[in-house]
This record gives C-alpha cells, structure tokens and sequence, in this order.
C-alpha cells in the first residue's frame, strides 16, 4: 500500500515535470499579451515618440505593430514610408523588451537542462528497475522457448545519444 502511494506522487510529479514547459509556454503568452494590452492603452494616451530608420535595418518583430530598435521593443502607432525610410511614431516597450530577453535566455540555458533531465529519468528508471523479475522472465522466453543462450538484455540505464529536438 505504501508503495502504490510513493509510485503516485512520483507520479504525479513526473507529469507535473513534463507539463513544465506547457506550463511555461502558457504563463509568457498571458505575461506577453497582458503587456500588449497595456501598451494600447498607452499607445492612446501617452506623447509618442518619432523614430526614422532605413528600410534595411527594420526589423519586424510583428509586421505593422512592432519593431526591435537598437536591443529594444518599438510598439507602432502609425508609420509612413517617404525616401527610402519609414518613420515610426509609437513608444518603446520595456516591459516586452524585459520578457523578450529572459525567453532568450532561457533558451540557451535549455540544452544543459536537457542533459540534466535525461539523467534524472535515468535515475528513475534505475529506481524502479526489478531486475530479478525482469531476468527471468527474459530467460523464460530465450532459453526454454526459442532454445538459445540468455543474453544479456537489460541494463540498467539506457544510453541517450543525443539531445532531443529543440523547436
């Protein structure tokens, strides 16, 4: 009974830990609309800002509405197009600039969690592993049925080559 108990709550952390980055996912996009809303109301009520630039050195974060400028978020109001440079009237986002910059980063740090998470579930499976149960009954259906040699078919961990997909 109390095993059946440990093997739920590891469990349910074990889904917990996979949700983790839906989880993720989900808590940026409320963060990152919830700023998108606050910067049109400001975009109504503040003094804008004017910025002139190239038409080769804008760089559309979404077209129309916002800009990346010198490291920083641009939100749009208005823009016009006249010899070869837009001019933009809008106001910097700080706020999405600062969230931009940590997903950012957390990207870059995903590949050392990744190994990290691989050798937590190596772990675990190694914790679970019954390899007195698994053994015979590999030696059951080797030997007795297919009348060959018991090789050795199990180890306790499995080699991981590489890293999973990054999207």
């Amino acid at each position: 009974m109390m095993k059946t108990a440990a093997k739920r709550v590891v469990s349910c952390l074990l889904l917990l830990l996979a949700a983790m980055p839906l989880i993720y996912t989900l808590v940026v996009g409320v963060q990152q609309q919830s700023i998108r809303e606050k910067m049109k109301v400001q975009l109504g009520t503040h003094v804008l800002q004017s910025v002139t630039i190239p038409v080769n050195e804008v760089h559309w974060i979404m077209n129309g509405k916002e800009i990346w400028i010198n490291g920083r978020m641009f939100d749009i109001r208005s823009s016009h197009f006249q010899n070869g440079e837009y001019v933009f009237s809008g106001l910097y986002d700080e706020d999405e600039t600062v969230l931009l910059k940590q997903s950012q980063k957390e990207e870059q740090n995903n590949s050392s969690e990744n190994k990290l998470l691989v050798q937590f579930f190596q772990f675990l499976q190694s914790f679970y592993h019954n390899s007195q149960q698994e053994f015979v009954f590999y030696e059951n259906i080797t030997c007795h049925k297919l009348n060959i040699d018991t090789p050795d078919l199990h180890s306790g961990f499995i080699s991981i080559f590489s890293p999973p997909p990054q999207v």
